[in-house]
């Protein structure tokens, strides 16, 4: 789930494209999915 600090973001985010935050986690998951494979940890990725 998201913290605080990071729903407020999503939400200062989607305010400013339009978006509704719904729309807006959906449109950054998949740039985040496209751009990276995996995922090690929170702030870690692995070395290709």
């Amino acid at each position: 789930m998201l913290d605080e600090i990071v729903n407020k973001k999503l939400s200062e985010s989607a305010s400013r494209a339009g978006r509704t935050k719904k729309d807006e986690a959906a449109l950054r998951l998949c740039d985040h999915l496209y751009r990276f494979t995996d995922i090690a940890a929170e702030g870690k990725r692995f070395h290709e």
